[in-house]
């Protein structure tokens, strides 16, 4: 009967032994790092990626990209199309023109995209600023609200001043377009000018390593162009 009784004990000393070692063991595979992201049921939790929302006013639900430009398009499109900005729906992001950078500091770069769009109107013309954060660039605000382009072309211009210095210097972005319409025989010879429209905006920003802050807006009769 003792030695029933000791082989007992020796059994469950035994087991429990085992029973320290597993629990160690699965502390040592799961991380602290995996641990901590864990929800109260057990179930692990994927961290969130970083999108563009707070980059600007624009609100880009959309992650950074890394290759600028060949990406900005893309971006662009995944940004703005299916919203209403100004008074259009943009339908489509037909095709982008060549970005104007600004001469910022890296991170903080900022850059002017103008682009035809397909809206539920006319043939359109719009431009966005992009600013380049650590994470990457962010199309961040509209320069110009999409422009009926009179069966045409609009061409656009931009331009980037810095106003004050350090922490409290304002960027001021100029943007200019004008658009040109299509003149018949009549109209060619008689020297009449194919300008459309002309339009002149500037916006002031306040720039900072994760974000653009929009100040203020306004007309402008003549802009600046880098």
């Amino acid at each position: 009967m003792p030695t029933a009784i000791a082989q007992a004990r020796s059994s469950g000393v035994l087991a429990m032994v085992l029973a320290g070692l597993a629990i160690a063991a699965c502390s040592e595979h799961d991380s602290p790092r995996r641990v901590a992201a864990q929800t109260a049921s057990g179930a692990p939790v994927e961290p969130k990626a970083f999108t563009c929302a707070g980059a600007g006013p624009l609100a880009c639900n959309m992650v950074p990209i890394r290759d600028f430009p060949a990406e900005a398009c893309a971006h662009l499109r995944g940004c703005i199309e299916g919203r209403k900005l100004g008074e259009e729906t943009v339908v489509r992001v037909e095709a982008c023109e060549a970005p104007v950078l600004s001469s910022a500091s890296d991170p903080g770069t900022l850059a002017a995209v103008a682009a035809r769009l397909e809206v539920d109107g006319p043939p359109s013309h719009g431009a966005y600023l992009f600013v380049r954060l650590p994470e990457g660039w962010c199309a961040a605000d509209q320069l110009l609200v999409p422009a009926w382009t009179h069966g045409g072309y609009c061409k656009a211009q931009f331009g980037f001043e810095w106003e004050g210095a350090g922490a409290d210097a304002i960027l001021a972005v100029s943007s200019g377009r004008v658009c040109h319409m299509p003149l018949d025989q009549k109209e060619i010879a008689g020297a009449q000018s194919d300008v459309a429209s002309v339009e002149c905006r500037v916006a002031r920003y306040r720039v900072a390593r994760d974000k653009i802050e929009k100040l203020s807006e306004s007309r402008s009769d003549r802009c600046k162009s880098s």
